[in-house]
């Protein structure tokens, strides 16, 4: 009897045993058996709700001495489920900075988007609202807010707070926290769009007024100027890949070699790196995440062929220090607080300084780096090319109604980039395209 006993305990204890229930009526606990011998049990709450997500959820704990105290370990779990209930629902609810953190673990919204509403939110609002409870929260109390803090900002910082707290209040609506988003019941917000509506007016008329107008583009003369005077070979194939594709700063210095096809003479234009304070960030292409494919000339290729010989060298010459990323534009040189790997992406905004250093250096018009983008438009458009098929180049939306009506094909598309440098290289009086410069 007593080996028949031995049998049905080892049996028991082995890892076969039934789950069972804790003695005080709640949970579960197992007993499990180890390589020498020791008995210890597991045990697992049952089902308890996250006080600040909602979400149910069993909670295990594994090696308990003794079926006591593993039955114990789950009553003191379940009594700290209910005082974390009973304290949020005695202070009055989550507090904004918890639903903040909620919205933004589960944003729909693009990463730097998101990324820019909650830096906004930390720097302007959560010292004066993150610790109160979202559903005691009143509109007018945002009217308070909003109204000391315009009194040291202008309507367009404020406006991307305006957005994250909306987006907060719809979250904590739709998630059962509060009933009501006070944010859009608050007449600061229609108050801040006009304003800066207003604003944005006046600085168009600002410019109109000017006698010289506003200086957007680069002439031939001055993109060769910038071209044959750029010591960064990194630098000079950058601006010349911006001015004869018309890319945006992020589209450029996301480009990866696996989106180039040399033999078809196109790219496709996925990932825009972009900056959210110190954070450099890749995300989907900007203007709704739509990926593009456009076609590029013999020139452009061939930038991007001197490109890929620098890249191959740097690579080579720097070793186990590089990290392969696959980037067209890569971060080359090794100077100064680097966030981001040697091979790994360029700061957009360090570039952006870059290349208005160099502007003021050679006396050139002092034009952002988006300016080159307007340059390939503009040299698309003075050599002819129809609004239809710039608009689908550069990727903007097409709101005119009559342009529906036109149709690019193929061979129009090729012919629209090929236009650029034929542009460039009459109007400059040089033979030589922008892009053969070395």
């Amino acid at each position: 009897m007593p080996l028949l006993l031995e049998m049905l305990q080892t049996l028991m204890l082995g890892g076969m045993a039934t789950r069972g229930r804790a003695r005080n009526g709640q949970g579960s606990i197992k007993a499990r058996k180890l390589v020498n011998g020791t008995v210890v049990y597991d045990a697992w709450t049952p089902p308890l709700t996250d006080p600040r997500t909602g979400q149910k959820k069993r909670y295990p704990k594994r090696g308990h001495k003794s079926e006591k105290a593993a039955a114990k370990w789950i009553a003191e779990t379940v009594s700290k489920n209910d005082a974390g209930h009973a304290i949020i629902a005695a202070r009055g609810g989550l507090t904004v900075d918890e639903v903040a953190a909620l919205w933004q673990k589960a944003s729909p919204v693009k990463a730097s988007t998101t990324e820019t509403y909650m830096q906004t939110y930390r720097w302007l609002a959560q010292p004066l609202i993150g610790s109160r409870p979202i559903a005691e929260m009143r509109s007018t109390q945002l009217d308070t807010l909003f109204s000391n803090l315009r009194g040291k900002h202008t309507p367009g910082v404020l406006i991307p707070l305006v957005r994250a707290l909306a987006h907060f209040w719809d979250y904590a609506v739709r998630d059962g926290k509060t009933a009501v988003n006070i944010v859009r019941e608050s007449p600061w917000r229609a108050k801040l769009y006009r304003e800066e509506a207003a604003r944005k007016a006046e600085r168009t008329t600002m410019r109109e007024d000017q006698e010289d107008g506003l200086i957007r583009v680069f002439t031939p003369e001055q993109i060769r100027t910038l071209i044959e005077n750029e010591q960064q070979p990194n630098y000079l194939h950058l601006w010349a890949f911006i001015v004869l594709t018309g890319a945006r700063r992020g589209e450029a210095l996301g480009l990866r070699w696996s989106d180039v096809d040399f033999e078809r003479r196109l790219i496709w234009l996925r990932d825009n790196t972009v900056q959210v304070g110190d954070k450099v960030m890749t995300v989907d292409s900007p203007k709704g995440n739509r990926r593009r494919r456009i076609y590029v000339s013999d020139e452009t290729l061939a930038v991007l062929d001197r490109q890929r010989h620098l890249v191959s060298e740097h690579a080579q010459k720097r070793g186990d220090a590089w990290e392969d990323h696959d980037l067209v534009f890569p971060r080359l040189m090794g100077q100064g607080r680097a966030t981001e790997p040697l091979g790994g992406r360029q700061i957009p905004k360090t570039v952006s300084k870059a290349f208005l250093r160099r502007t003021r250096q050679l006396g050139l018009p002092e034009i952002k780096l988006h300016g080159l983008r307007h340059t390939c438009a503009s040299a698309m458009y003075a050599e002819g090319v129809d609004i239809k098929t710039i608009q689908d180049h550069l990727g903007h939306r097409v709101d005119v109604t009559t342009l529906v009506y036109v149709h690019t094909d193929t061979e129009t598309k090729r012919d629209a980039v090929t236009r650029v440098v034929d542009y460039l290289g009459r109007a400059s009086g040089r033979a030589e395209p922008v892009g053969s410069v070395s």
